[in-house]
């Protein structure tokens, strides 16, 4: 029974050795210093010390769009990162579903003020053992109070009917905040609003967001995940970390989530995106117009997260410096944008393992573009 016992402990022992290696090599990434020659050295070092494969970032300035790519698509086959290489974007998708909002709100077929029980009878959270409703801009500023361990109840599947199941599951969801009383950032609110776009257009949410964002941009090679398209050979291996290094790993699928976290695209594309955000362009009026919306801060209605910085339509906003920003993870893929409006500077990171290496890569770049200036 002894030496079972101290089996036992050695086993514990040796695995949260493993676990404080693994969170010190992590933790040693946040205190590395951005004074590196140049971009290409910093990325490279970044990729090291997260066991990233592969990283693909634009950098916007003005207008003009610069490419880098770094590391495999491919490890095993030594296939190279290129501009083309397509990656989940994780959360950033999620500013492309409150532009789709903004565009049906500035037709006029909701308001953000509308309940989610305008559209969705059966939706009947409680707070406090008391249905309450919850507003639209509450969704998008994520102050409905949903929790954030909420993401666990999404189902996994590819079916066509997920996005439904995976709001059912949660539509009796007890509250951890009364809604609109404090910023709780939980997945779900973004897949909520997916149903209440198929609700009101009698479409697929990814139909809507590509015939009236995407292909308006010029994003023709984006589309989100369902688990049903066929896979393009531009399209990288996604990787997992394990004991400090990158292995090859298979997702599991969740078509519930495509609003909140699978948009695949490449930074090519997303060179569009940023320049529509810092307003260069050639764009439709209309949705020119709601990207200037998905911009503005209402504090009454935002996220609020800490002093001069809030949650709306999708963003991070740092109002003193006019900069909006979003990191995305997803299983086996990470991202990581920033944009100061103002200056009309951007960059965006795509890697293909869920790591702190693209926002990492796109603070320093960022300092450094700053300074440089």
């Amino acid at each position: 029974m002894k030496k079972k016992t101290k089996t036992t402990v050695f086993i514990s022992f040796f695995i949260i050795l493993v676990l404080l290696a693994m969170l010190w090599k992590e933790l040693n990434i946040l205190f590395i210093p951005s004074d590196y020659n140049n971009v290409d050295s910093m990325a490279e070092v970044m990729m090291k010390k997260t066991s990233t494969p592969g990283v693909a970032m634009v950098i916007s300035r003005q207008g003009k769009l610069e490419y880098k790519c770094y590391g495999y698509a491919d490890v095993k086959h030594k296939k190279k990162i290129n501009e083309e290489s397509l990656f989940e974007i994780g959360s950033t998708t999620k500013a492309f579903t409150a532009l789709a909002i903004i565009l049906l709100e500035e037709e006029g077929y909701l308001y953000g003020s509308d309940c989610v029980t305008d559209y969705i009878s059966w939706f009947t959270p409680t707070y406090n053992g008391k249905h309450e409703k919850i507003t639209i801009n509450q969704l998008l500023a994520h102050t409905s109070g949903i929790p954030p361990w909420s993401i666990r109840l999404i189902p996994e599947g590819t079916k066509a009917n997920m996005l439904e199941r995976t709001i059912r599951n949660i539509s009796t969801i007890n509250l951890e905040s009364y809604p609109g009383t404090k910023h709780n950032y939980a997945t779900v609110n973004y897949d909520i609003l997916a149903l209440i776009i198929e609700k009101i257009t009698g479409e697929r949410f990814q139909d809507f967001v590509t015939d009236n964002i995407l292909l308006p941009l010029g994003m023709t090679e984006s589309y989100f995940s369902t688990g049903h398209e066929k896979i393009s050979n531009n399209l990288p291996k996604g990787y997992k970390a394990f004991l400090g290094n990158s292995v090859e790993y298979r997702a599991p699928r969740y078509n519930g989530n495509i609003a909140a976290g699978y948009l695949v695209t490449n930074v090519k594309e997303l060179g569009f995106w940023m320049n529509a955000q810092l307003g260069l362009g050639d764009i439709p009026v209309k949705l020119k117009r709601a990207i200037n919306k998905s911009h503005e801060v209402d504090k009454e209605s935002a996220g609020y997260e800490e002093l001069n910085k809030y949650y709306s339509y999708g963003w991070n906003h740092d109002t003193k410096n006019g900069v909006i920003s979003h990191s995305g993870s997803n299983p086996n893929y990470s991202s990581q944008v920033i944009m100061n409006l103002e200056k009309q500077e951007g960059i965006f990171v795509l890697a293909n393992l869920d790591s702190s290496a693209p926002t990492q890569i796109a603070y320093n770049t960022y300092k450094n573009m700053m300074v440089s200036r």
